[in-house]
């Protein structure tokens, strides 16, 4: 080899394994490739790839590693940020809106942008209109799932797992059945699976401490997985992706006795039994908040609280790195209870809800860094309150 001329190899030589360790066609595959281009999501399984492979792009030096070698839907990730369709909580494409009332049950699945404020457009319908059907992300790849809801005026429960997707046509589709009745549930998610917790149950509308899990796909299984610390309805979900944990913010025991909680409890994404952990409070017992995640933070927006008649403007962060209480993070520009979160990998945003006795239709826009202030963004097809959000990839 000549000096300052890098070797890559194509492939393994024989030499390079011990007798019946592993061929060489194998090793060439699942071991190392080299290409003049990109992994894809086509490069999975079915070509011999596999979790771990590395892959070396000799025209830019990037480096891969396989994460899932699932069939046409592989992931790879890039050690410079390139990463090839790798799940990511927060939103990538579009930010999704669907559900609400206003007044009158809305079956609307809406979406606007994450970077250019304009007002939301209609992309689309839910299989039953309603309301209050999930606050927090609960979303794989592809598409959004809805977690139930409810038809206000009869009070009757749309027990169903929902999807729709973040392209083509945006209608939802009936993919399964939950294990519990119930509405005003917070939600959580892995890209695999989806964690659906509390709720009000028919017919005497109690709160409920149960935990579901609902494995992703058509169609899509659910089970009870366990309890919160109390029973919870209106809770908000906050995913953590970065250390693979569950967590549930603040809501209504509805009683008796009835009273607003602001604890900040959590569920490791392997948990299948049993309670919740305490990590710590949020600043005021609150409920009808939205729940939004930067990689290092929790942040809980918004809300309805005794001591603030009407919307709280309150914004509180808590740090996923060890158990403590939420702090101070600034104020949304419109104190609001009741509306739908989305997130991208830089801001939080806030959609419709209420400030007693009107309801909006506002988009409100706030930092994930520093403080959290909010300013208005744009709007909602119709003013509306209770309805859910998916981060769209």
């Amino acid at each position: 080899m000549s000096e300052g001329k890098q070797y890559i190899p194509d492939q393994f030589a024989g030499r390079e394994f011990k007798a019946a360790s592993v061929t060489q066609a194998k090793a060439s595959t699942k071991l190392y490739k080299t290409s003049s281009s990109d992994p894809a999501s086509t490069d999975d399984t079915g070509l011999g790839y596999a979790v771990g492979t590395i892959w070396t792009n000799t025209s830019s030096g990037q480096i891969f590693i396989c994460t899932d070698a699932s069939a046409e839907d592989a992931a790879w990730k890039g050690q410079e940020g390139d990463d090839i369709n790798v799940f990511t909580v927060y939103g990538t494409g579009s930010a999704f809106q669907y559900g609400g009332y206003t007044p009158g049950n809305i079956e609307t699945i809406e979406k606007f942008s994450y970077t250019a404020p304009a007002a939301a457009a209609d992309s689309g319908e839910l299989t039953v209109a309603r309301r209050n059907c999930g606050m927090g992300q609960l979303k794989d790849k592809s598409y959004a799932y809805v977690a139930k809801g409810v038809i206000q005026g009869p009070g009757a429960v749309v027990n169903q797992v929902g999807r729709f997707p973040f392209a083509a046509t945006y209608d939802e589709a009936d993919v399964g059945e939950f294990v519990n009745d119930s509405w005003y549930v917070g939600t959580a998610c892995d890209g695999t699976y989806g964690w659906v917790a509390g709720g009000t149950s028919p017919p005497t509308s109690a709160a409920i401490d149960n935990i579901e899990k609902v494995t992703f796909g058509s169609p899509a299984p659910t089970s009870d997985i366990g309890e919160l610390s109390t029973t919870l309805e209106a809770l908000s979900g906050v995913s953590d992706t970065v250390n693979s944990r569950a967590f549930f913010n603040s809501g209504y025991t509805y009683g008796p006795p009835a009273a607003r909680v602001n604890n900040i409890q959590f569920i490791p994404f392997t948990h299948t039994s049993g309670g919740t952990t305490d990590w710590g409070d949020i600043q005021h017992a609150v409920n009808y908040t939205s729940g939004h995640m930067s990689p290092t933070d929790g942040i809980v927006v918004g809300g309805y609280a005794p001591a603030v008649p009407g919307g709280s403007d309150k914004i509180d962060k808590y740090s996923f790195s060890s158990p403590a209480d939420s702090t101070d993070s600034g104020e949304l520009s419109t104190a609001v209870q009741s509306q739908g979160g989305n997130t991208s990998s830089t801001d939080f945003f806030t959609a419709g809800g209420s400030y007693p006795p009107a309801h909006t239709d506002s988009i409100q826009k706030g930092s994930l860094t520093a403080r959290h202030n909010s300013a208005d963004y744009g709007e909602l097809t119709e003013t509306k309150h209770s309805p859910s959000g998916a981060d769209g990839t």
